[in-house]
């Protein structure tokens, strides 16, 4: 008897299972300890520079600014995931044989776009404060052909940027003359 506790005592760590002919043990196994996910934000999707090709009739472009599309709403019905998969963004830009700006809603994944001159630009800046975050207000009349129907038209468009300490988000309220209203929103890309 003493034997016995003597001999469990000093194999605590184990299993122990008898044989009719012999002893035997099997090792606790050792469970590793799980691991804890941790969470990184990651980035909004960087937009490619698509616009179309520079040709003869086609003017080379410089991108002005791009602002990544996260959210969507077309006549009040979300789209935001739509927008999201096709890496859609909006791009301001100008031609480099011409000095007004011009603004295509862009459509990466199909290489579609809704694209043209920005006219009769106002803009109001807000500064910041101790309690709100800086804003600029741009509006503008919009002349846009959609490349994927040769359709266009004209908009009224409103183009609001806010800085936060976080980047510079943005809302597009695009309100075209047939009374469609398009809501784009997201971050600025840098």
């Amino acid at each position: 008897m003493i034997r016995t506790i003597t001999f469990v005592v000093f194999f605590s760590l184990t299993t122990l299972s008898v044989n009719a002919q012999y002893l035997h043990y099997d090792p606790i196994p050792v469970v590793p300890e799980p691991e804890v996910p941790t969470y990184t934000p990651t980035p909004p999707p960087s937009p490619p520079r698509y616009l179309p090709a520079p040709s003869d009739h086609h003017p080379n472009y410089t991108i002005k600014s791009q602002f990544v599309i996260l959210h969507a709403l077309l006549n009040g019905k979300d789209y935001s995931q739509h927008y999201i998969n096709d890496k859609s963004f909006i791009a301001i830009y100008t031609k480099d044989d011409e000095a007004s700006p011009y603004m295509a809603v862009m459509n990466s994944t199909d290489k579609t776009n809704s694209n043209g001159q920005m006219l009769a630009i106002t803009s109001i800046e807000t500064p910041q404060t101790d309690t709100s975050n800086g804003k600029t207000v741009i509006t503008f009349g919009w002349e846009f052909k959609n490349s994927y129907d040769g359709t266009g038209g004209s908009a009224t468009v409103t183009l609001t940027k806010e800085y936060t300490r976080d980047g510079t988000i943005f809302r597009c309220l695009i309100e075209v003359s047939n009374g469609t209203v398009c809501d784009f929103a997201g971050k600025q890309f840098q």
